[in-house]
Parts: structure tokens; C-alpha cells; sequence
């Protein structure tokens, strides 16, 4: 199994490029972004359900409208990931 190993110059041109003044997200960078959010903040308030050994049949309205907040975070988020990597 080989491993990829960036040069210095190499990583070098990726610090540059992400640095720079001009650099901009594109809308696929953006929409992993938000999936990947949306997702970790779901995941994590059943984290904290069970954290509280509270079962998951006792979620309130503030964490209701929170997944359901997470949830359009993410399925928007999933509309921008193949608009590919045109600048946002």
C-alpha cells in the first residue's frame, strides 16, 4: 500500500492558494459544510439525550425545531455539493 506524501513545495502551494486574499469557497466546499454541520449537531443532541440517560422519546420542542433546523441545513447544503466548484 503506498501513501501519498506531499512535498513541502507541495503543501506549501496548498497553504498559499488557501490564504491568499483572493481565495473563495466553492459551493461544494460550502455545501460539505453545511451537510457535515448539520449532521454533527443532530448526532450531537442524541449524544447529550443519552449522555442524560434520558430516553430519545423525550425530546422537546427547542430540540425538535433544532433537528428540523439541522435538517434543512443539511438537505440545503446537499443541493450545493454537485454545483461543483464554481466560486460561491
Amino acid at each position: 500500500m503506498r501513501i501519498a506524501k506531499h512535498t513541502h513545495a507541495e503543501q506549501d502551494r496548498i497553504n498559499v492558494r488557501f490564504f491568499r486574499a483572493d481565495f473563495t469557497f466553492s459551493k461544494r466546499q460550502i455545501g460539505w459544510l453545511m451537510v457535515t454541520g448539520g449532521v454533527l449537531v443532530f448526532a450531537g443532541i442524541i449524544a447529550l439525550n443519552i449522555l442524560r440517560q434520558k430516553p430519545i422519546t423525550e425530546i422537546g420542542p427547542a430540540q425538535q425545531l433544532v433537528f428540523a433546523l439541522c435538517a434543512m441545513i443539511a438537505l440545503i447544503g446537499a443541493t450545493l455539493i454537485p454545483l461543483g466548484d464554481s466560486p460561491a
